[in-house]
C-alpha cells in the first residue's frame, strides 16, 4: 500500500511538472537545438551535459517546493531540505544552465544577448524573493542563506 502511495504522488508531481509552461517551452527548445546541432564535438558534448544538469537542477527545485511553488514569491514554508539544502535557487540555477547550454551549442551573439537578459531576470526574481523570505522568517532565513551556495 506504501509503494502505491509513493506511485501515486510521483504521477501527482509528474502531472504538475508538464503544468509547467516555461519547463515544457524550455524543454522542447533544447531537444530541437541538440537534434538540429547533432555531431560529436567538444561544445554539443557540453551542451548535451549543461542541459542534462540544467534540467535535473531544475526539476527537483520543482519537486522539493511542492505546493510551495508559486509564480509571485508567497512562501509558507522554509523548504530547506533536498536539492533546497545545497542551492537556493536551484529553478533558477537550471533555467540559466539550460540557457548557457544554448549558447555553447549555437555561438551566436543574439542568443548570448538573450541568455544576458533571461539571467538578469532571474537575479531580479532572486533578490525579490530573499526579501520576501527575509520579511517571513528572519533570521532562520539569514542562517539558511550562509548554508547555501546560491
Amino acid at each position: 500500500m506504501r509503494a502505491y502511495k509513493q506511485v501515486e504522488n510521483e504521477m501527482k508531481y509528474l502531472t504538475y511538472l508538464i503544468k509547467k509552461p516555461v519547463l515544457i517551452i524550455f524543454f522542447i527548445i533544447s531537444i530541437v537545438l541538440l537534434i538540429i546541432y547533432f555531431s560529436l564535438n567538444i561544445n554539443n558534448l557540453t551542451s548535451l551535459v549543461l542541459v542534462v544538469v540544467g534540467f535535473i537542477i531544475w526539476i527537483k527545485g520543482i519537486f522539493d517546493l511542492k505546493e510551495n511553488f508559486s509564480i509571485s514569491p508567497q512562501p509558507k514554508n522554509l523548504v530547506a531540505k533536498g536539492i533546497y539544502s545545497k542551492i537556493r535557487h536551484p529553478i533558477y540555477v537550471g533555467q540559466a544552465l539550460v540557457s548557457i547550454a544554448w549558447c555553447v551549442l549555437i555561438r551566436s551573439i543574439f542568443l548570448v544577448i538573450f541568455v544576458i537578459g533571461i539571467s538578469s531576470v532571474l537575479i531580479i526574481r532572486a533578490r525579490m524573493e530573499e526579501r520576501t523570505l527575509i520579511r517571513k522568517f528572519g533570521k532562520r532565513y539569514e542562517k539558511y542563506k550562509k548554508q547555501t551556495w546560491i
